[in-house]
């Protein structure tokens, strides 16, 4: 947590007004992590002959799981921290995201012909919980090391509240819904892989649900 954002509201609560204190104090970026966070994601997206294969198995079919997150959550501006608690959209348009985690799924035709997506990671320039871009490491015959690929966009998928609680000290809980757009980047591979016309930039992929709780 950042440093001004704890002596603040110390001080408040040796004079007896943590939440006055924090209403007070217009804090700098205030930064939040969280370990071990687990999600599931959901693929849609279907090609006759293309098996999709999970690297760690999701609780449902066609799904795949991430394990072992590591997140990093900012707020920051648009006024104090009781304001942003009270007004859940004020919080939502304050939240920078960034994670990274262990998971992933393979593509594969009767050819032969395979892509495997793996090591999801949404990277420090994704822009805040409205959106923002999800990266893969995507290996295939030709990269069998594998390249970190701009694989997919994202939008918040249904409601979004992230709720965040002042006392002791900050906490946010977010439901991470997001729905999944594929980037030029990626459909350029999965098009190489299983033939012009697989896939196009911005068809929809899939959906991924995660639970952050950062402190």
């Amino acid at each position: 947590m950042n440093r001004k954002a704890v002596v603040a509201l110390a001080a408040a609560a040796l004079t007896g007004a943590a939440v006055t204190g924090w209403a007070a104090f217009v804090p700098d970026p205030i930064s939040l992590t969280s370990e071990g966070t687990t999600g599931e994601c959901a693929v849609s997206w279907r090609k006759p002959g293309v098996v999709f294969a999970p690297l760690t198995p999701g609780a449902a079919a066609g799904s795949f799981a991430t394990t072992d997150g590591t997140a990093r959550i900012e707020i920051a501006g648009e006024g104090d921290l009781p304001s942003l608690a009270a007004d859940p959209a004020a919080l939502t348009r304050a939240i920078t995201v960034t994670n990274a985690a262990k998971g992933g799924f393979s593509l594969r035709d009767r050819a032969g012909n395979v892509i495997e997506v793996s090591e999801p990671e949404i990277p420090s320039s994704a822009e805040n919980l409205l959106q923002g871009v999800l990266t893969f490491v995507v290996r295939t015959p030709a990269d069998p090391v594998g390249s970190r690929t701009p694989a997919f966009t994202y939008v918040p998928s249904g409601s979004l509240p992230p709720q965040l609680e002042l006392m002791p000290t900050p906490k946010v809980t977010i439901p991470f819904t997001i729905a999944l757009s594929v980037t030029p980047q990626f459909a350029a591979a999965l098009n190489t892989a299983f033939g012009e016309g697989s896939v196009k930039s911005g068809d929809a992929f899939g959906t991924c649900r995660s639970v952050i709780s950062a402190e």
